[in-house]
């Protein structure tokens, strides 16, 4: 058979019928306002005309809008939209029906078969942008502006929804202002979504700038919903105050990556959705939201995170970070808030680290936290290692654990309880207070709590000496060197008249005899220089030095009696006890080597009245009382 064969006779499709999809050249369509008619079908709902095929691109010149049966253009077709002379202006003069999203008003949309449609640089002013169902869309460069008009109620000016996935809006710029609080860039059931290099801003009177929402939209259980998104490179700036309907960035969903956005806001910055969007009523039915990575972000304004199950490298100077059931690390922030049971590591906190009373077990490792520490009376189990803390730690939960950690205040103690908590552990610390160092930096009232081997170990330092004296008079001045209640022996610098000597305190005594030359007043100073583990710590005392004997007051005659006898008179340290309880009372008299005295009468006065003791061979006197005074009861000894 060739070209010249002639058939004659019936022939039979053998093959049956053949569905196939038409093939069309590509063309551009220039639209303005005149010709907009002949393109979007009014009869149709505002549809493609047949005028236009799949693949066709658009040049949209000049301002559109306003053409009368025209209050919709809907892209149902795979279509390229651009604008050669790059002064397409949209306006459909939108204003929304109801705060429900059942009527959203005159729209630009693109449905599901205009899937696979590209918009370039096309303003849209005072309009509804409307994807719905659709896919593999882009966005690119456009301005989407809704100023003083109702667009967007319930759904969002900009509005990716049911079932959207994988579109893209890029290098665009979006701007609300007074439209009835309702939200910018909305992504309700949408996945597989990209909104990069964007800036969206908030004038004033408008919702959430970027949200993620299941809020007037049906979405089905058990599906994957406003998940797998990507939001990075965006700039959201709010110019009013904050204002509790308007938040930067609003999570619902998992999978999804919040990075390197830079948000400018007072309020709420980056948060998960409100309530539970499920229709069921606020906070039942919450959908699954898990995997949301907040990574790289900078907020600046009060702005704060409080959502993301992995938040790291996001710097907030002057707000806080929540971590919620999450893991956060490499933070910088103003605060960070503990809830539920989380990880917080390698983070810098310029300010207080706040844990809900509702936290769970967690993990608080190598922070540095310029701020103080709150941990309720229903927290336990946390665990505190190897953080730099300049601050001070109120624990009221019990069983949880410091160890490793460095820890600076400036009041009274570093760790203390406003009330009973029990079996904390307090072990192997650097801990250092106005006042205190170490272990008894540390304020537990319960016995079951474990405080030890924390550094630097505090030496204590005290000068007996005369307030005043005469010139050219000799005066003993005693110096006692104790650590935790004990004398110990260390060598101490003494310096008098900017003239250095150091001298062993031997069993935690020094007796050295001060004859000033000059009247006025002298200062007499006693350093421990500290070592390994043990701070230094230093002490000084000033007497005044008079011209006149007869100036000496009685205080010096008694100073001078004591330390004519080269002994040291202490009192043990008295417990608390309660009333009526029978109660002895310890103490000792020791020479400046440190041994005891025995056979010596003590004066000891319990409340005002006085009883006489007996030291017994090895120098300890001992009192038997009973507690007849409620409060505090003043013990003195003399010798």
């Amino acid at each position: 058979m060739d070209k010249n064969t002639k058939i004659t006779g019936q022939i039979e499709n053998i093959g049956g019928e053949t569905n196939f999809e038409p093939t069309y050249e590509p063309k551009t369509i220039v639209v303005t306002n005149k010709t907009l008619k002949y393109y979007f079908d009014a009869g149709n709902g505002g549809k493609l005309s047949d005028l236009v095929n799949p693949g066709d691109t658009l040049d949209f010149q000049g301002a559109i809008g306003g053409v009368p049966n025209l209050n919709n253009l809907c892209v149902n077709k795979p279509v390229n939209i651009i604008s050669t002379t790059k002064d397409a202006y949209v306006c459909l003069n939108t204003t929304n029906g109801d705060l429900s999203g059942s009527n959203p008003g005159n729209m630009f949309s693109i449905n599901k078969d205009g899937s696979y449609t590209n918009v370039t640089g096309i303003y849209f002013f005072n309009t509804q942008l409307w994807l719905y169902n659709t896919d593999h869309v882009i966005l690119d460069n456009i301005s989407a502006v809704v100023d003083n008009q109702s667009v967007g109620s319930g759904v969002g000016q900009t509005s990716i929804r049911a079932n959207s996935t994988y579109i893209t809006v890029k290098n665009s710029y979006f701007f609300t202002r007074n439209n009835g609080g309702s939200s910018t860039l909305v992504l309700a059931y949408a996945n597989y979504c990209t909104i990069v290099n964007n800036t969206i801003v908030g004038g004033g009177g408008c919702g959430n700038l970027l949200y993620l929402t299941t809020y007037n939209v049906d979405v089905p259980r058990d599906v994957v919903y406003n998940s797998y998104n990507v939001l990075a490179n965006n700039t959201l700036e709010m110019m009013s105050s904050a204002t509790s309907i308007c938040w930067g960035i609003v999570l619902s969903g998992s999978g999804n990556l919040v990075d390197n956005n830079t948000l400018t806001f007072n309020g709420t910055g980056i948060n998960f959705q409100w309530g539970s969007g499920s229709g069921s009523g606020e906070g039942a039915g919450l959908y699954n939201i898990s995997d949301n990575i907040i990574s790289n972000n900078k907020l600046y304004g009060t702005s704060s995170i409080a959502a993301g199950d992995v938040i790291y490298n996001n710097y907030v100077p002057y707000g806080t970070i929540t971590v919620n059931n999450a893991i956060a690390y490499n933070n910088t922030a103003a605060g960070i808030g503990i809830d539920g049971q989380s990880t917080v590591k390698n983070n810098t906190v310029n300010g207080n680290l706040a844990i809900s009373k509702n936290a769970k077990p967690s993990l608080v490792e190598n922070n540095i936290i310029n701020g103080n520490i709150s941990i309720p009376s229903d927290v336990s189990n946390f665990t505190f290692i190897q953080n730099n803390i300049t601050g001070t730690i109120t624990l009221d939960g019990s069983g949880n654990v410091f160890t490793d950690n460095r820890i600076i205040s400036e009041e009274e103690y570093t760790i203390e309880s406003r009330r009973t908590c029990k079996e904390n552990v307090i072990r192997d610390n650097y801990l250092l207070s106005a006042e205190n160092a170490g272990d008894e930096s540390v304020k537990l009232k319960d016995a079951s709590n474990i405080i030890e081997n924390n550094i630097p170990i505090n030496t204590n330092i005290e000068i007996i000496t005369s307030s005043e004296t005469t010139v050219n008079t000799t005066t003993p001045v005693i110096i006692l060197v104790t650590r935790k209640d004990q004398l110990t022996t260390e060598d101490i610098t003494i310096t008098v008249n900017n003239e250095n000597e150091t001298v062993t305190a031997k069993n935690g005594i020094i007796l050295i005899q001060y004859t000033p030359t000059e009247i006025g007043n002298r200062e007499i100073t006693a350093t421990f220089n500290g070592h390994d583990d043990y701070m230094t710590s230093t002490s000084t005392a000033t007497i005044k030095v008079t011209p006149d004997k007869d100036a000496i007051i009685e205080e010096l005659n008694n100073t001078v009696q004591q330390a004519s006898k080269d002994c040291v008179l202490t009192i043990d340290t008295i417990p608390d006890i309660k009333f009526n309880d029978n109660l002895t009372i310890y103490g000792k008299l020791i020479d400046t080597k440190g041994t005891g005295i025995s056979g010596e009468k003590i004066t000891v006065n319990v409340n005002g009245a006085d009883s006489k003791v007996t030291t017994d061979a090895n120098g300890v006197w001992k009192l038997k009382i009973k507690t007849t005074t409620l409060g505090t009861n003043n013990v003195t000894a003399t010798y």
